[in-house]
């Protein structure tokens, strides 16, 4: 019997090293396979808030597990556009 994994988990997962880290990798890419970019992306705009684009740096077809998910299909990067609001000092 396969575990359903919830989006708690998944979101759980990419924060492993926590917040700050997650976020600075939003900043500057990460790579998601691409059955499951939808689902990432839905899961980020919802907690964070942040848009997540796929741009066209891709790793080959690979086997392996994301967030406690097998997979076997190419990697995308994403991206986070992020908007700065207020003053930086």
């Amino acid at each position: 019997m396969k575990k359903t994994i919830t989006d708690n988990e998944i979101l759980f997962d990419l924060e492993f090293r926590g917040v700050d880290n997650f976020i600075s990798e939003m900043q500057e890419g990460f790579f998601v396979p691409l059955c499951f970019v939808s689902r990432i992306k839905k899961i980020i705009s919802k907690h964070y808030g942040i848009t997540l684009k796929e741009n066209n740096r891709t790793i080959e077809k690979v086997k392996g597990c994301f967030c406690s998910m097998n997979f076997n299909d190419f990697k995308i990067e994403l991206k986070g556009e992020f908007e700065l609001k207020g003053e930086l000092l």
